[in-house]
C-alpha cells in the first residue's frame, strides 16, 4: 500500500484527497471514495448529475457531492466493479485469477461445464479452419451484412404472467421467469455463436472466454430490442413483460429493468434498424477489451473488425454509425446492474439457478 500511495502523489485518485488509505479494488483511494464505490456496485445504485457532466468537476472543495461523476471517476481512475464482488466474504465463489500461466497447459474442463461440452462439436465444411487465422481469410476482411445470423426468439411460460399478482407472489413469479429467461437465452446464444460466420475458425477456449464475458451483454440488448419501440413494456420475451407502473410491486428488479429500459428508450430514438442491430450484437460480443485471457486475440479483432465494416454498410451515415456503437456503453452498466441483482438473489435469497445459468455467473462473478 505505501508504494502505491508514494506512486500516486500520497493523495486519493478519485477525490485527490490527501489522506489516502490505499489501494482499493484497483485504484489508490481514501476510505470514503471506497466505501461509496463499494456500496455504489453491491447495492446498484444509481444517480444523476445535476449539471451536464463535463460542466460537472471533481477538481473543487464539492468534489463528493455529485454521486454520477464520483462514480464515472471511479471508473476512470481504474476501480473495478468485479473485484468489488470477488472481495466479498462468504460468498463461496472462488478468487483464483483465471488468467492462463503461458507455456502451463490447462487442464481441460469437468464434465459439467456446458460451455465447452455444446461448442466441441464443430460444424463440418463451412467457417474458418481452426489452424488458419481469420485475417488470411478474404470474407474476413470484407463486411457482408447478408450472413450475420439473428438471436432465435425465445419464449417464457409463466402461466398467467405477472399481470394481476400481489407483491410477493409477484416478486417470486418474477424471480422464477428471470431464471428460465436466461437459461432459454444461453442456449439460444451458443446456437447463435456456432453459425457466426468465423466464430469457429475462433481458438475453443477463446470461444469460451467471449460467452462467459459478453452473454449478459447480449442479453440485455435483447431485452431492450423486443421492447423497442419503447410503449413503457420491458418484453423480456414472448410470454413475459413488465410494464413499468409494477416495477414497485417487485423487491430487487427495478434496478435491472431501469437501465434495460433507457436502453430500449435510446434505441427508440435511434429508430435502431434490424440490419443494424445485428452487426451491433456482434461487434460487442467479439470485444476483447484489455482483457488478457485471450490466446489470439487479433483473431477476434479481425472477426469483429468485419463486422464493424458490415455496420458501415447498414447505415452509411458515420454520425448514426457513431450513436449505434455508443449503446454499449449502456448495455455494459444493464450488464454491471444485472449481475448486482444475481449476487443478491444467490447470496441472500438463497436461490439455485439452472446449470447452465449457474455456469455463466459463476464465471461472471469470478473473472476480475
Amino acid at each position: 500500500q505505501n508504494s502505491a500511495m508514494t506512486a500516486e502523489g500520497s493523495r486519493c485518485s478519485v477525490c485527490q484527497c490527501p489522506f489516502p488509505a490505499g489501494n482499493h479494488y484497483g485504484a489508490v483511494t481514501c476510505h470514503a471514495c471506497k466505501s461509496f464505490f463499494k456500496r455504489t456496485v453491491q447495492l446498484s445504485l444509481s444517480y444523476n448529475c445535476m449539471r451536464r457532466p463535463r460542466h460537472c468537476s471533481l477538481s473543487s472543495e464539492r468534489s463528493r457531492s455529485c454521486g454520477f461523476c464520483r462514480f464515472k471517476k471511479c471508473l476512470e481512475v481504474g476501480m473495478r466493479p468485479a473485484l468489488v464482488r470477488s472481495l466479498a466474504p462468504d460468498t463461496g465463489i472462488g478468487h483464483a485469477c483465471r488468467t492462463p500461466v503461458a507455456g502451463v497447459q490447462q487442464p481441460p474442463l469437468p464434465p459439467q461445464q456446458g460451455f465447452h461440452q455444446r461448442l466441441l462439436p464443430k460444424p463440418s465444411g463451412s467457417g474458418i479452419p481452426a489452424d488458419q487465422p481469420v485475417r488470411d481469410q478474404p470474407q474476413a476482411e470484407t463486411g457482408n451484412a447478408d450472413d450475420t445470423p439473428d438471436l432465435e426468439a425465445v419464449q417464457v411460460d409463466l402461466s398467467g404472467g405477472p399481470a394481476g399478482q400481489d407483491g410477493p407472489d409477484m416478486t417470486e413469479l418474477m424471480s422464477r421467469g428471470i431464471w428460465l429467461l436466461v437459461e432459454s437465452y444461453l442456449g439460444a446464444l451458443l446456437r447463435w455463436a456456432k453459425r457466426l460466420p468465423g466464430f469457429d475458425g475462433i481458438l475453443l477456449d477463446d470461444q469460451v472466454a467471449l460467452l462467459q464475458q459478453h452473454w449478459l451483454d447480449v442479453i440485455v440488448l435483447q431485452v431492450a430490442w423486443n421492447s423497442h419501440p419503447y410503449t413503457g413494456w420491458l418484453n423480456f420475451c414472448s410470454g413475459f413483460s413488465l410494464h413499468e407502473r409494477q416495477e414497485p410491486l417487485i423487491r430487487q428488479v427495478p434496478a435491472i429493468s431501469r437501465h434495460t429500459r433507457v436502453l430500449a428508450q435510446r434505441l427508440s430514438l435511434l429508430d435502431l434498424r434490424h440490419a443494424e442491430l445485428l452487426q451491433l450484437r456482434a461487434i460487442i460480443f467479439l470485444e476483447t477489451g484489455c482483457s488478457a485471457g485471450y490466446a489470439d486475440p487479433d483473431r477476434i479483432d479481425t472477426l469483429q473488425r468485419r463486422h464493424i465494416l458490415a455496420l458501415a454498410l447498414a447505415c452509411p451515415c458515420p454520425v448514426r454509425r457513431a450513436k449505434i456503437l455508443q449503446l454499449s456503453g449502456a448495455v455494459t452498466a444493464g450488464r454491471l446492474h444485472a449481475l448486482a441483482y444475481f449476487d443478491r438473489v444467490l447470496n441472500l435469497e438463497g436461490q439455485v439457478p439452472p446449470p447452465l445459468a449457474g455456469e455463466a455467473l459463476r464465471n461472471s462473478f469470478s473473472s476480475a
